[in-house]
């Protein structure tokens, strides 16, 4: 069975980091409008997953990720969020039944 390790934990806290850091990019960037006399800005929605814990599958990661993309939005926008649930425990079982 494939164990989730501590690097594997790290990297799902390192997704959330880089994700927060992109949004915060576009939302301090100044986007030149079509008159080019005004600004605009952007806000950016995003959600989040990370193998192995939130899918072992590109559907299952991109699933997840819609979960927390729909939870942002729901919070008001403007933010990163993660999967709201794990798909798989840290011994590579399923926590859910298809």
């Amino acid at each position: 069975l494939h164990r989730v390790d501590r690097r594997q934990r790290q990297m799902c806290i390192e997704t959330g980091i880089v994700a927060e850091r992109i949004r915060k990019a576009v939302e301090e960037y100044s986007f030149l409008g079509d008159n080019l006399k005004k600004d605009i800005k952007i806000a950016v929605n995003g959600g989040y997953a990370s193998f192995p814990i939130y899918g072992k599958t590109a559907g299952e990661l991109i699933s997840s990720a819609q979960q927390g993309l729909i939870i942002a939005r729901n919070e008001g926008g403007n933010k990163v969020m993660p999967c709201p649930k794990k798909l798989y425990n840290e011994d590579g079982k399923a926590l859910v039944s298809e």
